[in-house]
């Protein structure tokens, strides 16, 4: 999915995105090697659970992180849609 958008990030915050996806990641590869190990059913269900956790709350982060920066400077340059597509992003994020 590409947009003509970009959003810059200090390298700060880019690097702690980067961590908690490559835990994420790793959370991932860690339940393959259990699927290929047969493990028992429960323990892979808790572990998925863990990693929707992981995911929910990286971007609910990064929501947060883009309506504090992003919707405001868009709204105060533009008036745009921004707000919109604000709550929309919310929608999506809150199912």
């Amino acid at each position: 999915m590409e947009t003509r958008r970009r959003t810059i990030r200090k390298e700060e915050e880019k690097k702690k995105i980067l961590q908690r996806l490559a835990r994420i990641e790793g959370q991932i590869r860690g339940i393959t090697k259990m699927v290929n190990e047969d493990a028992y059913c429960g323990d892979l269900v808790t572990q998925l659970t863990a990693i929707e956790k992981a995911i929910h709350s990286l971007s609910g982060h990064l929501l947060e992180k883009h309506l504090r920066t992003c919707v405001v400077k868009e709204v105060e340059e533009e008036g745009s849609d921004a707000m919109e597509e604000a709550y929309e992003l919310i929608r999506r994020w809150a199912k």
